[in-house]
């Protein structure tokens, strides 16, 4: 696919995405079901064409580390010495527990690329209900929600107590 035919599909769908929850917006489910089939969508279309491709340079370093880890010579760059070269020491360890497992170090870089970016969405989803639920535990309500509801209640609290207009208008709680 041209670069040029895949920066349009993407911006397409993230452009129907946007104006659907924009309209949805009222029906919440509905509007989260437009979203999560927009973002579904981008990820079908940049997921292949983003991890089919080869891996640059760098991930090769990390590939050489972990299949040495998983034949048992530790993280380490030659069989002799201990040097250090990789980045992420829990992604240098489940590529090595896959390429025991007997896959292909490279195939499972973007098996595991892939369920991590579906895994971060879900975490994303699960952070946004927590911090969209109605009342519940305010710990898990996001900090400027709580601003918000502690001006509320200064500025209403200041109105039955009498106080004077600019106090009302002005948040200076430390909520």
């Amino acid at each position: 696919m041209p670069f040029a035919l895949f920066v349009l599909a993407a911006f397409s769908i993230a452009a129907v995405t946007l104006a659907a929850t924009y309209v949805l917006s009222a029906n919440r489910p509905v509007a989260l079901s437009a979203g999560l089939l927009g973002a579904f969508g981008l990820l079908v279309l940049h997921g292949p064409i983003f991890f089919n491709h080869f891996p640059v340079d760098d991930a090769f370093i990390t590939f050489r580390y972990s299949q040495h880890l998983a034949d048992g010579l530790g993280p380490n760059w030659n069989s002799t010495g201990h040097v250090e070269g990789y980045t992420s020491f829990l992604w240098m360890a489940l590529l090595a527990a896959l390429s025991k497992a007997g896959l292909d170090i490279v195939d499972a870089a973007r098996v595991l690329a892939y369920v991590t970016t579906l895994g971060t969405m879900l975490a994303v989803l699960a952070i946004w209900r927590l911090w969209s639920r109605e009342g519940g535990d305010d710990s898990l309500r996001s900090p400027s929600s709580r601003r918000q509801r502690c001006c509320r209640w200064q500025s209403s609290t200041a109105s039955r107590t009498g106080a004077s207009p600019a106090w009302r208008h002005r948040c200076s709680c430390s909520c």
